[in-house]
Order: C-alpha cells, then structure tokens, then sequence
C-alpha cells in the first residue's frame, strides 16, 4: 500500500485531471484528497469487519467518483 502522502498526490491528481486540469486549484485539490482519505481511514479503523459495501459513507464516494467521471465525459465531448 502507498504512503499517505502518495495516495494524496494520486487522489489530487484524479481530481485535478477529472475536472478538466484547472490552473491554480491545486492546493483545492490537496485538502480535499486529505479529507476524503481521512474519512476512508476512519471508516476503516472503525468498522473493519463491516463489508465496505454497508459502511456509512461509501455509496456517497461512488456517487462523487461517478459524478466527477460523467463531468470529465461530457466536457471531452463537448473538445470533441
């Protein structure tokens, strides 16, 4: 598994380029990675027999990754 600091530098990046590369967000981009991975090691810490699929918090996640990948989809339609 990553260090911490490279799954920020991952995620920020996925979230840079998923709303269409942006200048000047990148500190944005940085503090949300570290809140979402903060929240995903909490979830993890306290519920780790839980299946991920029932812990609190997960269906919003993939409910965000899934908004921001249609965003990213219409706008290289729209370049396109």
């Amino acid at each position: 598994m990553p260090d911490t600091t490279e799954q920020i530098r991952e995620l920020a990046y996925y979230l840079w380029n998923a709303r269409g590369r942006p200048h000047g967000a990148d500190i944005e981009h940085w503090v949300e990675a570290e809140r979402v991975l903060a929240v995903d090691a909490n979830l993890h810490s306290d519920g780790a027999d839980e299946p991920s699929a029932t812990k609190p918090g997960k269906a919003k996640k993939h409910r965000k990754k899934a908004k921001l990948e249609r965003a990213d989809r219409q706008k290289n339609k729209k370049k396109g």
